[in-house]
Order: C-alpha cells, then structure tokens, then sequence
C-alpha cells in the first residue's frame, strides 16, 4: 500500500531513528496539524462553537486532531496526508488521486459525510 510519505518514491530521504521533530508547539508543528484538522473537516466535531462557526479549528489543532482521528479509519487520515503533501509539493489533485486513489476516495467520502450533515440552527427547530 502507497502512503502519503512515499509520494516521492524517487528520491532516497530516510530520516535517522533518533531525528527529533519539532515540539508540538513548534509553528510548524501547529500549521500542519491545523492544516489536516482543516482538510478533515474537524471542526464539524468540536464541541467549541467558536470552530463551528468559522469552519476551522481555532483552538490547539493538536488537540482537534487527536479527538478526530480516532474516528477515522487509516485511509482517511492517509488520504489527508496525501492530500496536504501533493499541495505542498505542487502536484495537481489528479496527480494525487493517480498515486492514493483508495486514500483519496476514502477521504471524499469522509468529507461528503461530515460536511454536508444538516446542521442545527435556533430558528430552526421543531416543536413537540
């Protein structure tokens, strides 16, 4: 199985077993962990209306994305992966979809069904 990490099957990048990544309250730790709760539509989960309303996380991304990816099957989450490493790189989205097409359809379909759900509003509801 392709993953996300292996778009560049070309090029020889290991990285060594005792490379440190950035703390997670790097500035880039937090861009990207925002960046995938954003393609994953994390904000749709939040118990914070503030991220509901602006449709992105605003709180610790981290945290956002540790509560949605536990409802996500692997394929999802490696299609985000996928998806946000194509954009960084330049690829067009069928370049993606031609090397993770499993991924990139499982991630379609997580976000047709947590972006379209009806979403509740005041005005909106019924009385018993």
């Amino acid at each position: 199985m392709n993953r996300p990490h292996d778009l560049h099957q070309d090029e020889a990048v290991t990285m060594p077993d005792d490379a440190e990544l950035p703390p997670r309250d790097h500035p880039m730790s937090i861009a990207v962990a925002r960046a995938l709760s954003t393609i994953l539509e994390c904000h749709r989960l939040c118990l914070s209306s503030r991220c509901r309303r602006s449709g992105k996380c605003k709180g610790d991304p981290h945290e956002c994305l540790d509560a949605c990816r536990s409802l996500l099957v692997e394929d999802v989450y490696d299609g985000a992966l996928a998806y946000l490493d194509g954009k960084i790189e330049g690829f067009s989205f069928d370049q993606v979809v031609g090397r993770y097409p499993d991924q990139i359809a499982a991630l379609a379909e997580w976000i047709g069904r947590i972006a379209y759900s009806p979403v509740r509003r005041r005005g909106n509801r019924q009385q018993c």
